[in-house]
């Protein structure tokens, strides 16, 4: 006859180390926080075996009785979400988790909220499209990021907006090492003035996301090559229809082409 094992047992055998594994310091609010992650938020096993690896240097399953469902009940009310978003987001990114409600989270959820001018559905998307948005650093990191974008490409508020709402993990990028020299190289590779080019951004933002040297370079190589165009009418052909660069190149461009 098949054994049915309640989670508390399920949870109690995986904080158990096995045997020859090091020592772990097995404690109440361990085991009561891994319970509410599997139980609430649908954690695996396998999920809760590589958090207890890992929590000799501190993470959600060591923070003390009450912090982990106060956090998921801020959250969860601050940003409106279902119980299926809660899982996703907490699933994807449990980090966030780690993060104090009312000194990090909170003022980095305003912070977003005001300066791209989103309301309740819009803050909620942003966040169901691109969580680890959430577990960046505010100062160091988002302000900094949106000022460059608005700088580099001239974006008034709503501009700003709309590019962020379409390509949010866009906010994951290095300026430095990506955002930057991948601006920089579309804007003199098709020789844009700024209009034209804020123009062709804001029309297919999803540029912004995709590899530079494996994806965008190949792409308008092909495209040169292929139909035979100068850097005039590869310009003209891009800006005539902006979507061919978040096209495949392989999988659509080529097929279309041949």
């Amino acid at each position: 006859m098949k054994r049915y094992l309640s989670l508390s047992f399920v949870v109690t055998a995986l904080l158990v180390p096995c045997h020859g594994s090091a020592a772990f310091l097995h404690t109440p609010e361990i085991a009561s926080n891994a319970e509410f992650l599997m139980n609430t938020l649908g954690f695996s096993e396998d999920k809760i075996r590589k958090l207890q690896k890992r929590a000799t240097k501190g993470n959600i399953l060591t923070l003390e009785s009450g912090i982990l469902e106060e956090r998921v009940d801020w959250l969860s009310e601050r940003l409106n979400l279902k119980v299926q978003d809660m899982k996703r987001i907490a699933q994807s990114r449990p980090n966030i988790l780690e993060m104090h409600s009312g000194e990090s989270l909170g003022p980095k959820v305003n912070y977003l909220e005001s300066r791209l001018h989103l309301d309740e559905l819009s803050l909620r998307q942003l966040a169901l499209r691109a969580p680890a948005v959430l577990g960046l650093s505010l100062e160091n990191n988002l302000v900094p990021k949106l000022e460059f974008l608005v700088t580099r490409l001239s974006l008034d508020g709503n501009q700003l907006k709309k590019l962020v709402l379409a390509a949010p993990t866009v906010l994951t990028l290095n300026v430095e090492s990506n955002l930057e020299p991948k601006l920089d190289y579309l804007q003199s590779r098709l020789r844009l003035d700024n209009k034209s080019f804020r123009r062709l951004i804001l029309a297919t933002p999803s540029v912004l996301v995709i590899n530079m040297e494996g994806n965008i370079k190949p792409k308008l190589d092909y495209l040169q090559r292929r139909l035979i165009l100068d850097d005039g009418s590869l310009k003209k052909l891009v800006l005539c229809i902006p979507t061919v660069l978040s096209m495949r190149l392989e999988e659509t461009i080529v097929p279309k082409l041949d």
